[in-house]
């Protein structure tokens, strides 16, 4: 009502200085001009109007008429005599119990004659009503005009307020929620408390600033509808932290104040914490009491609104829980997990590794149905760890889940510290000499066996030959691999120390004959010689000091050597041109000698095949030979270079057809042209007779004569 006098004053004031410049003078009668309606919180209506612009002094009342159809019969409800007066209170109106009113008004003069003004506008106070949604939901609000169509001062909004009572406390102050035009009489609240009452008002105010009020609405409200329920998107280990994070899709709720988190499976669940806030979405369950090692972790996120009104996720979601298991002898970890328990369904499970401190890398990307993975070949020396992760499957934006983490590793088992191949060499064409080092001292099921191994490679592959069972008391071992072909082919080995599994636990170093060449010139009396190089004491020690060549004239080896190269020279040159005379077989071999001593304080050595050329002798008979002690051609001897003495023999006859000499290998100088008392036998012709087999074993034999002169 206050408002409403200000507004009174406002327009009487307009209405007298529009009226003293034809205060008497004669004119036709004006009704009021209606502004607004107000209706009380009692049920009251107050009319508001503007003065009509006529002679002061022939005023004699207002009229106001009050019907409940806009097509009357409207009946006088007040006469007002005092022209200044603007506005009236139907006090008893009742509205809106009564129904709806109309009113008009109309001004009464005396011109001479009482005269009647044509009816003002006619207005109706605003009735609005509620239509609820339910019982927790307020609802529709719809309301009629003052006047339709609108009157022209009027404003274009309506302007929508309400307010609230909680609980049976006082009603809060009222706030403007919403505006609606002219044309749209019909708003739409959603307001939801959980125990208490909403009361709304409509307003609209003229360009003068009179305001129109509605009747109040109300109703109580009671909020038992739980919120939409949040969805969750995945639970998922964090191995760094030791906890569990949970997140969900918020509720679409409007009222929801926050989140209740449980752990475990209905109805053996327990609540873990609350997330405050509508848009909530994470949690993260540090409990250092977390299990998520032995079984997975069940959790369920429920939304809970300003009322208490509570509904969960529509399913709980579990943890994956990894779990290994080993088979020792087959260097194998078998990897197990649960599904991922939440999702419809997985698209796939993705499996990594981490070998002891080294980073995460992918082992295994596996189809949604398996949950199962064997590790093959791996080294039982390392520890490996593992995590899962799922992703989830039929969702336009994949989640994940990651599973707790799960190390594994083979109990320790003492290895032999070292399997060493001392040397390799050469026997014979078929016999080649292995000696070893063995740390035999470990315990029988670190080492049951062990396995000589041959290849023609040193990479492998190795073949076994033998299967060698030793005590611990032995660590020399001395192996002599007959069958082979030394002279043909190099040959590696290798030692491999067996678990009980049958597997290899510790393997030697390699161990290579040296394997030698040779090219032979007959008539350049040079023979060329290259070997391989030795290089398998470099693992233990500083390899190789030198190599060292030895000669063997048919077959016969001195023992020295004939020539010695450093270390990185694989090729020797030796020179015949001395020996051919008295051999036809020239075979060689190269020994290297070890730098020692080596980490295990040995110098050994390694010898290679032997390799040997042959040359068929050339016949050459001198015709002529002067023994006169002139140091000249002193000897008489039939020249065949490449020829073993033990294969040669020539008798020498006097022209009368006496053996006089016999030049073999106890006189292979020759004969010297006297007896064996040194008396020199005459000058004249002698007879020869010569045997002898060549290397290859053809026989030659010639005969003729020679002069012996001085």
């Amino acid at each position: 009502m206050r408002q409403l006098r200000s507004v009174f004053v406002r327009l009487l004031l307009a209405t007298l200085l529009l009226s003293l410049s034809v205060l008497f003078s004669h004119a036709a009668v004006d009704p009021p001009s209606l502004r607004c309606v107000e209706v009380d919180e009692n049920g009251d209506v107050t009319i508001v109007w503007q003065l009509p612009i006529n002679n002061f002094g022939q005023f004699r009342e207002y009229e106001i008429y009050v019907a409940s159809n806009p097509a009357g019969p409207f009946t006088q409800l007040t006469s007002i005599n005092v022209w200044g007066t603007n506005f009236y209170q139907h006090v008893g109106a009742g509205m809106p119990g009564a129904g709806q009113l109309y009113y008009y008004i109309i001004s009464r003069f005396d011109d001479g004659t009482l005269q009647s003004s044509a009816p003002s506008d006619t207005v109706s106070p605003m009735l609005v009503s509620l239509t609820k949604y339910s019982v927790d939901l307020s609802g529709q609000l719809f309301w009629n005009p003052i006047r339709d169509p609108k009157i022209t001062t009027n404003n274009q909004n309506f302007e929508v307020y309400r307010r609230l009572r909680l609980y049976g406390n006082q009603w809060d102050s009222w706030i403007r929620i919403g505006l609606s035009d002219f044309q749209n009489r019909l708003y739409n609240d959603s307001v939801s408390i959980c125990d208490g009452a909403v009361e709304y008002k409509i307003e609209t105010v003229d360009q003068l600033g009179c305001r129109s009020r509605s009747n109040l609405v109300r109703d109580t409200l009671f909020d038992l509808t739980p919120p939409d329920a949040p969805i969750i998107d995945s639970v998922s280990v964090d191995n760094v932290n030791g906890q569990v994070k949970i997140a969900w899709t918020p509720s679409p709720s409007p009222d929801v104040t926050g989140y209740i988190i449980t752990r475990g499976q209905f109805p053996n669940t327990t609540i873990v914490d609350t997330a405050s806030g509508r848009f909530a979405n994470a949690y993260i369950d540090d409990d250092n009491s977390l299990d998520y090692f032995s079984n997975p972790l069940f959790y369920q996120v429920a939304a809970i609104d300003s009322c208490g009104n509570v509904r969960p996720a529509p399913k709980e979601h579990g943890t994956i829980n990894l779990q290994t298991s080993k088979d020792f002898c087959e260097r194998e970890i078998i990897l197990s997990w649960n599904n991922y328990d939440g999702w419809p369904s997985v698209l796939r499970y993705t499996v990594f590794v981490r070998e002891d401190s080294g980073p995460y890398q992918l082992l295994a990307d596996l189809d949604g149905n398996t949950r199962t993975f064997s590790h093959e070949g791996i080294d039982a020396t390392k520890v490996y760890c593992y995590i899962v992760v799922a992703q989830s499957n039929g969702t336009s934006s994949p989640f994940y889940s990651t599973s707790n983490l799960v190390c594994a590793s083979f109990p320790t088992i003492e290895a032999p510290q070292f399997e060493y191949i001392r040397s390799v060499s050469v026997l014979s064409d078929d016999s080649i000499r292995i000696k070893a080092f063995l740390d035999t001292s470990v315990s029988e099921k670190a080492v049951q066996y062990y396995l000589l191994g041959r290849s023609f490679d040193r990479e492998g592959p190795f073949v076994t030959i033998d299967t060698l069972r030793l005590d611990s008391s032995v660590y020399d071992l001395t192996y002599v691999d007959g069958g082979v072909f030394a002279d043909q082919f190099p040959y590696s080995y290798v030692i491999d120390a067996i678990d009980e599994c049958d597997q290899v636990i510790k393997r030697s170093n390699v161990g290579r004959t040296i394997h030698i060449a040779a090219r032979g010139s007959k008539y350049a009396f040079e023979n060329e010689l290259d070997w391989t190089p030795y290089v398998d004491w470099l693992d233990y020690g500083l390899g190789v000091q030198q190599y060292n060549v030895h000669l063997g004239l048919n077959d016969e080896f001195t023992g020295e050597p004939i020539g010695t190269v450093n270390p990185t020279t694989f090729k020797f040159f030796d020179a015949i041109n001395q020996e051919v005379q008295f051999a036809s077989k020239f075979c060689y071999y190269v020994e290297a000698i070890e730098e020692g001593p080596n980490l295990f304080n040995f110098k050994d050595t390694s010898r290679s095949n032997k390799i040997c050329l042959s040359y068929d002798p050339d016949v050459y008979i001198p015709n002529v030979f002067t023994p006169n002690k002139d140091s000249r051609n002193e000897f008489w001897k039939p020249i065949l270079p490449y020829i073993n003495p033990e294969e040669y023999e020539c008798d020498v006859y006097d022209r009368w057809g006496s053996k006089i000499f016999t030049i073999d290998e106890d006189s292979f100088e020759g004969f010297p042209g006297e007896d064996s008392n040194g008396k020199p036998y005459p000058v004249g012709v002698y007879v020869f007779h010569l045997r002898a087999f060549a290397e290859s074993g053809s026989f030659i034999e010639r005969k003729g004569i020679f002069y012996l002169t001085r």
